[in-house]
C-alpha cells in the first residue's frame, strides 16, 4: 500500500491492530490514509466485532469514491453488501479479494472450523462477485481452485513483500556487524538466527532440543539468536533455564524492524524449523525474504514455501526432517558445507519480492478491470 501511494494513487488502509502493536514511520507517506483501531490481545468476539463494525462504517463512507477495494477474507462476507449497492449500476469499484494465508494456529476446534468456513465462504464469494482473487502464494492459489473452484482467470498472487531499505546489508558494515556481534556475546561463534512467531507448531522447541543436542556433544561452537514474541516465550525462559543453554541461546525482546535487521546482520544463517504441514506449506515467508535480502542462507525443511521462492538457488542447506535431531545433524551439515552456498545471490531473489515490484503488479491488474 505504501508503495501504491508513492506510486501516485490515492490510498486508504482501515486496519486492526494490538495496543503494542506500532504504525512503522516508513507507512506515514503522502497519499496513503491510515485508519487503525486498537484490538485487546486474545480478539475476542466482541473486539472481532466491533473491528468489523468499525471496517463497515469506513467502507460505506468510501464507498462512492474509489476505484479499486481490497479486502480480506475476514471482512469481505460482510462489507460486500455496501459495495454491490453501488455496483448495480457501475462496474466501479474494481474489487480485489485478498488471501494472505489460509487459516494457522487457529485454536479449538470450533475456531477452526469457524475460519475455514469462513475463508471457503470469502473465496467463493470471490467467484462470483470480484474482480480477481490474489492468493499469497501460486500453492494457495491451486489449493483454493481446486477446494472452492476459483476460475482460473480469476485466480492470481499476490506475495509478501520485503523492504529492501530497512533489510539492506549495505546498511551493516564489518565494523558494525563486529561491534553487533561483540555487544550480544556472541564473539566468533557461528551465530543462527530464528526470527517470526514463537509458538509450538512452528518446530521452536525442536530447534531448541536441537540446541541442547549440540550443546551435550560439544559438536559445534553456536549460538542461536530467537527474535520474536508469543505464547512459548515464557515456557522458552524455562527450558533455557532448565537446559543451561544462557551461553548458546538468547532471546530478544519484542524488536522493530530496523532493529530486526541489525540481528540478521550480526547472524551467519536463518534457521527455519517448521514441519511441512498444510499451515506452512503455502506461506509466503516474510522472514525468508527479510534473510536473503540481506544475503544470509538459510537452514529449511524442503518446504513448497521455501522452494518457490528460492528455485535452485544455492541458498540453502535443505534438513532431512524437523525433530530436533534431524535440526541439530542439519546445522553441522551446514557447518561442513556451507562453502558450497552463495547466499550473495539472495538479495536478486528477494528484489522480486520488493514493494515496489508488487505495487507494479498490483497496479496492473487494478487498471486492467477498471
Amino acid at each position: 500500500m505504501v508503495a501504491l501511494a508513492k506510486r501516485g494513487h490515492n490510498v486508504t488502509a482501515v486496519i486492526g491492530r494490538t495496543p503494542d502493536a506500532r504504525i512503522p514511520t516508513s507507512w506515514m507517506t503522502d497519499g496513503l490514509a491510515i485508519h487503525d483501531m486498537v484490538l485487546p490481545h486474545g480478539r475476542s468476539p466482541l473486539s472481532i466485532g466491533e473491528f468489523v463494525l468499525f471496517a463497515f462504517l469506513q467502507t460505506a463512507l468510501k464507498a462512492g469514491s474509489v476505484d479499486c477495494m481490497i479486502m480480506d477474507p475476514h471482512l469481505a462476507p460482510f462489507l460486500l453488501p455496501i459495495v454491490l449497492i453501488r455496483r448495480v449500476t457501475t462496474h466501479s469499484p474494481v474489487l480485489i479479494l485478498r488471501v494472505p494465508t489460509n487459516p494457522v494456529e487457529t485454536g479449538g476446534l470450533i475456531t477452526t472450523v469457524y475460519m475455514k468456513f469462513l475463508y471457503q465462504l470469502s473465496v467463493r464469494l470471490g467467484n462470483v462477485f470480484f474482480d480477481k482473487t490474489l492468493f499469497i502464494s501460486p500453492m494457495l492459489r491451486d489449493y483454493y481452485r481446486a477446494l472452492s473452484h476459483v476460475p482460473s482467470e480469476k485466480a492470481g498472487v499476490w506475495p509478501t513483500s520485503v523492504d529492501l531499505h530497512v533489510f539492506d546489508p549495505n546498511l551493516y558494515p564489518d565494523q558494525t556487524v563486529e561491534m553487533l556481534r561483540k555487544k550480544l556475546g556472541v564473539g566468533n561463534k557461528v551465530c543462527l538466527i530464528y526470527h517470526g512467531s514463537l509458538t509450538r507448531p512452528r518446530g521452536i522447541m525442536e530447534l531448541l532440543k536441537a540446541m541442547t543436542l549440540l550443546k551435550q556433544g560439544k559438536q559445534a561452537n553456536v549460538m542461536l539468536i530467537l527474535v520474536g514474541y508469543g505464547p512459548l516465550r515464557e515456557e522458552i525462559k524455562r527450558y533455557i533455564q532448565s537446559e543451561g543453554l544462557h551461553d548458546t541461546v538468547i532471546l530478544c525482546d519484542q524488536l522493530k524492524r530496523d532493529e530486526v535487521a541489525e540481528r540478521i546482520a550480526m547472524a551467519d544463517v536463518e534457521v527455519l524449523p517448521m514441519p511441512d504441514h498444510e499451515w506452512w506449506r503455502y506461506q509466503c515467508f516474510i522472514k525468508v525474504l527479510e534473510c536473503l535480502a540481506m544475503n544470509k542462507p538459510l537452514i529449511s525443511y524442503r518446504l513448497p514455501a521455501v522452494e518457490v521462492i528460492v528455485g535452485d538457488m544455492p541458498v540453502v542447506y535443505w534438513l532431512k526432517g524437523t525433530e530436533g535431531r534431524d535440526i541439530a545433524d542439519g546445522i553441522l551439515g551446514y557447518l561442513r558445507t556451507r562453502g558450497s552456498l552463495n547466499p550473495a545471490l539472495g538479495r536478486k531473489i528477494a528484489s522480486r519480492y520488493s514493494a515496489e515490484v508488487i505495487a507494479e503488479n498490483l497496479e496492473a491488474d487494478i487498471t486492467e478491470r477498471n
